[in-house]
């Protein structure tokens, strides 16, 4: 029989094989938006076809810098969030929080409740200081079973 991580190197191999990347995703579902937004232009105002797709290219155009705003908001918060969760005073609390627990479950527990709380000073401090909060774990109980939450 199998293993289970066996298992799940055979279903990523075959998965990998059929599901495209990211950015071919990405290019495939702006096209669908755009038809769809041609066809419900044609049905609903009763233009013609090339005053559809030009009404349809301006509304990308315009407001396609509205999306890249938003994502320099994003990079900006995951940013501001990693440069606190590595900082010196931050580790120091991370590595005295990680020690406490006396078991494996208890360090789990400890990660996850961190990581909640975080989230509500910054969702990127959040998001960065839980995997900074397992890689802690890692490299300092080694007393106990950790692989488990590190090997996610």
């Amino acid at each position: 029989m199998k293993s289970l991580r066996q298992v799940i190197i055979n279903v990523n191999l075959f998965l990998s094989r059929i599901v495209p990347d990211a950015f071919t995703i990405a290019i495939l579902l702006t096209v669908i938006v755009f038809a769809g937004g041609v066809l419900s232009e044609l049905i609903y105002s009763w233009s013609g076809f090339a005053k559809s797709i030009l009404k349809c290219l301006n509304g990308w155009g315009s407001e396609f810098f509205t999306l890249l705003e938003f994502g320099m908001q994003m990079s900006l918060i995951i940013l501001s969030g990693y440069i606190l969760a590595v900082s010196c005073p931050v580790n120091r609390i991370r590595v005295a929080i990680i020690k406490f627990p006396g078991s494996g479950r208890g360090v789990a527990i400890t990660v996850a409740a961190i990581s909640m709380l975080a989230r509500f000073i910054n969702w990127g401090f959040g998001l960065i200081s839980g995997a900074m909060l397992v890689r802690a774990a890692y490299l300092h109980r080694r007393d106990i079973n950790i692989y488990s939450l590190y090997s996610l």
